[in-house]
């Protein structure tokens, strides 16, 4: 009786296979939820139509790591960081932020507008479209059928940002219809 799909690493299924499209075209009609990280956390939605105008981008190569301060938009009553400070700190590797977010969906957190990376391997942070960017949402696909969070880093990776297990926890009950 669990409806949630966790992916941080996966593409929607390729043309070719009908079936598992299908599979997952009926899961999101009938109330199956969705909580994805990182650029293959947005990308699998895209690529699926089950959301439009989602897009993520990284600082991916050379071992960019961090941690970033983050600001909590979506304020108190926020369903995924509602219980957080109005500003925090993440740990990002490869740092990931949303470029572009759907009308369906609320933004819950960005990256301040400048000064946001703490600490790590980042080169010319500031000079990326990173500052100010969104890195968590929220809300339903086009048909309003399935309930969606996106988290622009990955809240599982290597067990590392244990701060932000309470905010996942949060976003999967919340995706449960």
């Amino acid at each position: 009786n669990y409806d949630v799909i966790f992916n941080s690493a996966s593409n929607y299924p390729a043309a070719s296979n009908v079936t598992g499209r299908a599979r997952l075209q009926q899961f999101f009609a009938n109330g199956g939820g969705y909580v994805g990280g990182q650029t293959a956390g947005a990308n699998f939605l895209n690529a699926g139509g089950v959301v439009t105008g989602l897009t993520a981008a990284n600082a991916a190569g050379n071992g960019r790591s961090g941690i970033v301060y983050w600001d909590n938009t979506g304020g108190p009553a926020s369903i995924v960081t509602g219980a957080y400070p109005a500003r925090d700190t993440a740990i990002v590797d490869p740092p990931t932020w949303l470029t572009a977010v759907p009308a369906t969906m609320s933004v819950d957190a960005k990256l301040p507008a400048s000064n946001f990376f703490a600490a790590g391997l980042w080169p010319n942070s500031n000079t990326t479209t990173a500052p100010g960017a969104a890195i968590i949402a929220h809300g339903t696909n086009a048909a309003d059928t399935a309930r969606l969070v996106v988290f622009a880093n990955n809240p599982l990776y290597r067990a590392d940002p244990e701060r932000e297990w309470p905010m996942l926890g949060s976003a999967i009950y919340w995706a449960d219809k």
